[in-house]
């Protein structure tokens, strides 16, 4: 039986700082990888992009929309003003 000081499992020891045993070539590819922009928080980023710029242009379309029937408005009150006009000249 072992002794009560020495631990059970010696294969899930880490005798030096994890990371050290990667070899240079291959902890850039590692870097890389990580720093690629694939991540939740990249495609997060570009989805609030999306959303933001489909915003703006949907507020610029209700902009035209009200100032065309703001238009179309005074267009027929003037019309019709006109028609009042006329038809109290008729009367009288």
């Amino acid at each position: 039986m072992a002794n009560s000081n020495e631990s059970s499992f010696i294969c899930g020891t880490v005798k030096k700082p994890w990371g050290l045993n990667v070899v240079i070539s291959e902890k850039s590819r590692v870097l890389k990888r990580i720093s690629n922009k694939d991540g939740a928080l990249q495609k997060h980023i570009n989805w609030l992009k999306d959303l933001q710029e489909k915003r703006k242009k949907l507020d610029e379309k209700k902009k035209v929309e009200e100032t065309e029937r703001l238009e179309r408005k005074r267009i027929f009150q003037e019309r019709e003003a006109k028609k009042r006009l006329r038809s109290s000249h008729s009367n009288q």
